[in-house]
């Protein structure tokens, strides 16, 4: 495998400090660097990977918080069906239509496991 020089300058206090720490794995302080270099490399990876499922998550959260409203509204719009003119029952139909489509597909979510309890 071809490899590359870095140049990295350490003040005299970091110098020392890795020096001493390589000395006590028993490894040259390139080395270590290049543990170093890994580790933190790796420790970005999942913060990444961690910030991106919470954001996932929250979006999960968010549709689902819409759809319950749309589901709501449904509802509250059967419950005034006697109040609305009659030009208006078929828009409160087609609410009541994608509400039950929607309770329908969390329905199906829930049976498929894609909700956990406890809002996690």
């Amino acid at each position: 495998m071809k490899t590359k020089s870095v140049l990295l300058r350490l003040d005299e206090a970091d110098d020392e400090a890795l020096t001493k720490e390589a000395r006590a794995r028993k490894v040259s302080k390139a080395e270590l660097l290049r543990v170093f270099l890994h580790e933190g490399l790796a420790g970005f990876d999942r913060k990444h990977e961690d910030l991106i499922n919470r954001v996932n998550t929250i979006d999960g959260r968010v549709a689902h918080i819409l759809e319950l409203a749309a589901v709501g509204a449904a509802m509250l719009s059967a419950m005034d069906v006697g109040r609305k003119p009659d030009e208006r029952v078929s828009e409160m139909t087609e609410h009541l239509k994608q509400g039950f489509e929607i309770s329908q597909a969390v329905l199906v979510g829930q049976q498929r496991g894609l909700f956990k309890k406890g809002g996690n």
